[in-house]
């Protein structure tokens, strides 16, 4: 049975509020949803985030990566005026996605960093967090419906420096999250509890049935 798709990005972990920053769904066939408030500055990217990112201070990965990042700013090119469609599109980088065939991608955005989660069917879901979310442990997205082996996607940012996240599985046993570029992306079981420093957030309450649907926190 197919699942309704669901992409939830940057989630500012207390659920009772909101998401300081942005969350939006893109498609090729489909104009991108569009919050209307949101914290982080698009644009040329801030110096600190450039140091906090060693990612962004390297030589981008292999040349069949440039197609791929032509596309990811196509699609976001109709977002232009928030951080998703303002990012340095130069600077992006591709990150492998444990469990899945796919690539997660991060661009710098002015105070800020996103993360590009690529839909199984379609498009990209996006969010951004600014540095000071990023250093809380609440930069990370996640979707879910339609994801290989009805698992969850789940990707978080790591700054230059920082704990590897940990992944505590629903049999008790606890393994890290692999970093790579400043970020920690895999497919994980609905039933897992991702800890990233002091954070820790459990991947049952995005999977209810009554948050089939939505774009954001």
């Amino acid at each position: 049975m197919k699942h309704p798709r669901v992409v939830l990005a940057c989630f500012a972990l207390a659920l009772a509020g909101s998401c300081a920053g942005v969350a939006v769904a893109v498609t090729e066939h489909s104009q991108p949803v569009l919050p209307e408030v949101h914290a982080v500055k698009g644009a040329a990217p801030d110096s600190a985030v450039l140091d906090a990112f060693a990612a962004f201070r390297a030589p981008r990965g292999p040349v069949s990566d440039g197609s791929s990042q032509v596309r990811l700013e196509r699609l976001f090119a109709a977002a232009s005026g928030s951080p998703v469609g303002d990012a340095d599109f130069g600077l992006a980088r591709a990150v492998a996605i444990a469990g899945a065939n796919a690539d997660a991608w991060i661009a710098p955005a002015g105070d800020g960093v996103c993360i590009y989660l690529p839909d199984p069917v379609d498009g990209y879901g996006a969010g951004c967090s600014t540095l000071a979310q990023i250093g809380r442990g609440s930069g990370f997205s996640v979707l879910f419906g339609d994801v290989p082996h009805d698992g969850v996607m789940f990707a978080v940012l790591v700054a230059d420096g920082a704990a590897s996240p940990r992944v505590r599985h629903g049999d008790g046993s606890v393994t890290s999250l692999a970093v790579r570029s400043n970020l920690a992306a895999a497919v994980l079981e609905p039933t897992d509890t991702v800890e990233i420093g002091d954070t820790t957030v459990s991947l049952s309450q995005f999977t209810r049935p009554t948050r089939s649907r939505a774009v954001g926190g």
